[in-house]
């Protein structure tokens, strides 16, 4: 109880129990009389002491480059991120808004701190809004309380172009991922049998890197491709590419192919592509690692190898690509990057048992951990990715040339 002569505008300074736990409370004012209580009114308050809770701007990312500056397109998914910096014993709870209107809220462990939104049809500036609250008891937020707020207007225009990485290359895939916020082919939009499976329920998320955003890939979120791409059938040799626009996060499973055997059994052949990283004082260093691994009961070895990154590529978007080769008694594949160009040797795997090309294509690992809102805990984020294929007939005369129109001529011309 503080003792004062008079009321006005301030009342002086007390001390609060320095054992007081970090928390939402009630703060009740009375003002006292002789007999009765004169006044009374309270407020809510967050205590956070010494804990850090500090806001920052918001940003938006598009999935790939536009040439229209910050302008951005109408009907396309941008990913908005709110930069909160928060102690480890707060748990920030954010609400969105699209002017006046609530279009989200959740808690930032559940990655609330980022947000799909779909730009309206209708040009010109939209204000979004993030009002943070460093920790509530329920998933509410009072109506007599505000949070930190910070605001981001919005240009959509129609006029902007969008670019996608692999254009060029367009007419010779046979899938198109573009990671538009969806998980659409684009090959055959809004065609759900063309879309990128999840292996779990955890729905997709979207996370910016370096400017951009991506498909976050980790234990967790991992992906298969539909329908059986590399099929082949009679005397015939399949050859491909998986172009693939992605920054890798940590080490783990990138790729994994499993090709069934020509009776139908699985794995009688695996290509797999995975990432180490390692990070000391002094340097970082990643490698890229392509396996080719015979069925269990094969006796023909595994074949390897590798490709290093050096440390601008560790942070940053590549173009990683993977050439391969399907036939009855073999497979081979290898590997090359883009600005800077390099590439491997190819491998090649003998196979005791024909394989057909069918089988699974799977993107991310399988082990478990619980999301923490932390892109780090993931292997990769995939910004774009596309496959070529070809299905060319098997000739026994090494002097027979080959069809005028090759499809394997216009995979090499697309190196």
């Amino acid at each position: 109880m503080l003792s004062v002569n008079h009321l006005d505008q301030y009342l002086p300074a007390f001390q609060i129990f320095e054992d007081l736990e970090i928390g939402r409370y009630n703060l009740i004012f009375q003002v006292l009389g002789e007999k009765e209580i004169l006044y009374r009114t309270s407020k809510l308050i967050y205590f956070l002491g010494d804990a850090d809770f500090t806001l920052g701007e918001v940003q938006s990312y598009l999935p790939g480059i536009s040439t229209g500056g910050r302008l951005i397109p109408p009907g396309i998914n941008v990913v908005l991120e709110t930069e909160i910096s928060a102690d480890d014993r707060l748990d920030p709870y954010i609400i969105w808004y699209s002017g006046k209107k609530i279009i989200a809220q959740g808690r930032s462990s559940d990655g609330a701190n980022y947000l799909l939104w779909k730009t309206p049809e209708q040009t010109g500036f939209h204000i979004i809004k993030a009002e943070v609250f460093p920790l509530l008891p329920e998933d509410t937020a009072p109506n007599s309380m505000l949070g930190k707020v910070k605001e981001l207007s919005l240009a959509v225009s129609a006029k902007t172009e969008r670019i996608r990485y692999f254009d060029s290359f367009s007419k010779d895939f046979i899938n198109w991922y573009q990671f538009w916020g969806n998980l659409d082919d684009a090959k055959s939009s809004g065609n759900p049998e063309r879309q990128l499976i999840p292996l779990f329920s955890q729905k997709p998320r979207w996370i910016p890197f370096a400017g951009m955003y991506g498909l976050f890939i980790g234990p967790d979120d991992s992906y298969t491709l539909p329908g059986k791409p590399f099929t082949l059938s009679g005397k015939e040799q399949g050859k491909g590419r998986i172009f693939s626009h992605l920054v890798l996060l940590t080490e783990g499973s990138v790729l994994n192919i499993r090709f069934n055997s020509k009776n139908g059994l699985p794995d009688a052949a695996i290509l797999d592509l995975s990432f180490a990283r390692e990070t000391s004082l002094q340097n970082a260093e990643g490698n890229i690692t392509l396996r080719l691994f015979p069925a269990d009961n094969s006796e023909n070895e595994p074949q390897e190898i590798s490709l290093a990154l050096n440390p601008g590529e560790l942070d940053a978007f590549i173009t990683l690509v993977i050439d391969f080769e399907i036939a009855p008694d073999h497979l081979s594949a290898s590997l090359h990057t883009e600005n800077p160009a390099r590439e491997t040797e190819s491998i090649t795997l003998a196979l005791a048992e024909p394989i057909n090309g069918e089988g699974t294509i799977r993107f991310g690992g399988t082990e478990h951990y619980k999301w923490n809102g932390n892109p780090g805990n993931g292997t990769l984020i995939l910004n774009e990715l596309a496959l070529s294929y070809a299905r060319l007939p098997i000739f026994k005369d090494e002097d027979e040339p080959a069809p005028e129109n090759n499809p394997d001529q216009e995979l090499k011309s697309a190196q």
